[in-house]
């Protein structure tokens, strides 16, 4: 059809991210060769007649004088009220011809009289104001989920560090057998939640801190959470960048010591800074993006209760180990406050898990967890009462609240089955609610791939 309209001379033809003047002077067997080569990349435009108007040219005689010359009229319209009109007047362009250049001029047209309305416009109405429905897309209500996500697990990745570091650091913890033992189910705690590689303590924790390149350390999770705020930029305040400002002051700190008192200041400044961003989100605008970022926060909060306790409640090891043990747990999931009022500082594994896992007043436990999940799932747009990630939330939430304490805490050769299986059987499924809300909330279809790696064309082999 094209080929067929540029013989015709009905056609400008150009390359699809090109000019039609690039094919200007080429010979018409040539501009069909390329065509055929790669019909492709070539799109046709039928030409049409223009209208004429006499325009000046001063080189037509040697006082000038009038000659025809195309012209193209573009006209504009006005939104009046629910309405648009068009504009009186215009844009005219004079096409060029015999060595005259285009000339673009603006039409004006005068009204019969001066008490007449422009544009014959009795009164131009006020714009009604209406509130906007500012809304997120896919792909930004996913960065927002993993922004809650990644600073929950920086906080409390940096709270255990903190406890662990607190414990290390008393005499009693480091000299004697039950001492070691409550480090090394601590340690455990961390290990679980970001596998270890320094075998010298100090180094591992310098490791947590420091370390944007090992997934799983305080270091990957601030880096990843910066990675998910630039993606929604336009959502956040100004304050929000200040978190990381706290944060790189204290990396850039303790990367220029090697004293091992400095880590847990610097772990305590780093909270600091992620604690801010809670502040900066408490004055967001409570709209589908708040939501989703509410949502990854208790989500990661309650995958990181469960980590904990598998590495510490799990394991029978005598009462005073585990009285301790959970001391240190409770710290670290700053719940010891809280206990010690409920308990009068009597650590016990009922007691604890009560608090950690069932208590729906405790905004640190895998109940009150799941129950703000609920809350934020129903509140986002897409929410039907009955999707996926609802019914797991009801699924979870059902088996936390029937668990049964007495049971949990029952010990078997050393361990604590039906802890295990609980806390088990809870990571999954909340790893499943996880992939489940960013497959309904969050961006659908194939990961996005840079422009650079892309060809404007697909080349599929063939095989001999």
């Amino acid at each position: 059809m094209i080929l067929a309209g540029l013989e015709d001379g009905e056609l400008s033809v150009r390359r699809i991210d090109g000019r039609s003047a690039e094919l200007t002077g080429i010979a018409p067997d040539e501009v069909r060769a390329r065509i055929l080569t790669e019909p492709h990349r070539y799109v046709g435009r039928r030409l049409l007649p223009l209208s004429q108007a006499p325009a000046w040219a001063p080189m037509a005689s040697a006082g000038g004088g009038t000659v025809p010359r195309q012209l193209i009229l573009r006209a504009f319209t006005i939104r009046d009220g629910s309405a648009y009109r068009p504009l009186v007047g215009g844009l005219a362009t004079l096409a060029g011809v015999g060595g005259l250049a285009p000339v673009t001029k603006d039409v004006w047209v005068l009204k019969a009289a001066e008490s007449d309305p422009d544009q014959g416009l009795a009164e131009v109405a006020p714009l009604t104001l209406a509130r906007a429905t500012p809304t997120l897309s896919p792909r930004g209500l996913e960065d927002m989920f993993w922004a809650g996500r990644y600073a929950e697990r920086a906080e409390d990745l940096l709270r255990l560090v903190l406890a662990t570091q607190t414990y290390a650091e008393q005499l009693d913890y480091s000299s004697l057998d039950s001492g070691a033992l409550v480090l090394a189910a601590l340690r455990d705690a961390i290990a679980r939640l970001c596998p270890r590689r320094a075998a010298d303590p100090a180094d591992e924790l310098r490791s947590l801190l420091l370390d944007a390149g090992r997934p799983g350390s305080a270091a990957h999770s601030f880096s990843r959470l910066r990675d998910a705020l630039e993606g929604v930029r336009d959502q956040l305040s100004n304050d929000t960048w200040r978190v990381f400002g706290a944060v790189d002051r204290a990396a850039a700190a303790l990367r220029g010591t090697r004293h091992a008192q400095r880590i847990p200041d610097a772990a305590g400044r780093m909270l600091t800074g992620v604690l801010s961003l809670q502040g900066v989100t408490a004055n967001m605008i409570q709209d589908a993006g708040w939501h989703m970022i509410e949502l990854g926060r208790f989500v990661e909060r309650a995958l990181q209760l469960c980590a904990l306790l598998q590495a510490t409640a799990t394991s029978a090891r005598g009462r005073e180990v585990d009285r301790a043990v959970l001391e240190g747990v409770l710290l670290a999931a700053e719940s010891s406050v809280t206990h010690r009022r409920r308990h009068r500082g009597d650590v016990r594994v009922e007691g604890a898990l009560e608090l950690l896992l069932t208590d729906a007043e405790n905004p640190r436990s895998v109940a009150f967890a799941l129950d703000r999940v609920a809350e934020h799932l129903r509140a986002l747009p897409a929410s039907t009462r009955s999707s996926r990630p609802e019914r797991l939330v009801e699924e979870l939430h059902a088996a936390i609240e029937g668990a049964d304490l007495a049971e949990l805490t029952l010990r078997e050769d050393g361990v604590r089955p039906g802890l295990i299986l609980l806390l088990a059987e809870t990571a999954d499924g909340l790893r499943r609610l996880s992939d489940a809300v960013l497959q309904v909330h969050g961006a659908s279809g194939p990961e996005p791939q840079a422009l650079s790696s892309l060809a404007l064309t697909e080349e599929r082999g063939v095989a001999s």
